[in-house]
């Protein structure tokens, strides 16, 4: 028996379950099924969709696979949101080029820089091997409105004299590739939503407690070596047109 076909949200041309798991997943992304929900019944989702229940459970099995969704036995479907997103590897760009893409004024204030040692940490991203890291905390403005707090950690041994440079002027990927001739090839990024600490929420200037994003981020050089790593945490400012992802296919 043919299965009843009244969803054409997507391109016919791809499979009936596809196109239902692309839907169910432009939902969770906006927010219409939100974070820490339950997705509707297989049954109700039928009905919605026009669709046959196989369809319906290969979708939200995919979106499993994919974590936006969690199955909960006796309970349902438990939405997840999405820790991450992808854009194509031509699209890492740091923070001045982004700026100016979207022709904003901006601003980098360094708010401390010191060196540190490897710990558990930062050992999960670089290894056991590598000694002493810079750590750069940095306060970033986009239209003269505070937008990210930052702190970065990149490995001593990559550019020795980092801090004889000017970080407030010149990106770290610029300093890498013309002092050390490190290519920046990928980035692997997951996100979290907090609440704003006071000290953090003095910084940002938003009131304490307000929900900021949470971002976890490892680059990586076109070896396939971690080249640095930051925990950053925007407001709205930033995070509006902030490039998400990048992450090398396979």
């Amino acid at each position: 028996m043919n299965e009843k076909r009244t969803y054409k949200n997507h391109s016919e041309s791809l499979p009936l379950y596809v196109q239902v798991k692309e839907d169910i997943k432009d939902k969770i992304i906006s927010s219409y099924y939100p974070k820490n929900s339950y997705l509707p019944s297989e049954f109700k989702l039928m009905d919605e969709y026009g669709v046959s229940r196989p369809t319906i459970r290969q979708a939200i099995r995919d979106l499993c696979q994919e974590n936006y969704l969690e199955k909960k036995r006796g309970i349902g479907t438990l939405v997840k949101g999405k820790p991450f997103e992808f854009r194509n590897l031509n699209d890492l760009m740091n923070f001045n080029e982004e700026a100016r893409t979207n022709c904003s004024t901006y601003s980098t204030r360094v708010l401390h820089f010191d060196i540190v040692q490897n710990n558990s940490i930062l050992s999960e991203v670089f290894g056991p091997s590598e000694q002493d890291f810079f750590s750069i905390k940095r306060l970033r403005t986009i239209n003269q409105q505070s937008a990210e707090l930052v702190t970065t950690y990149i490995p001593k041994v990559l550019i020795p004299n980092l801090q004889d440079f000017d970080l407030e002027e010149h990106s770290l990927f610029d300093i890498m590739k013309k002092e050390s001739g490190i290519e920046t090839s990928y980035a692997e990024k997951m996100f979290w939503a907090i609440n704003a600490s006071a000290e953090d929420a003095h910084l940002l200037q938003i009131p304490e407690n307000t929900a900021i994003q949470f971002v976890k981020t490892i680059t990586y050089d076109t070896s396939g070596q971690p080249i640095e790593f930051s925990l950053a945490k925007d407001t709205n400012a930033f995070s509006n047109f902030k490039i998400i992802a990048t992450r090398r296919n396979g």
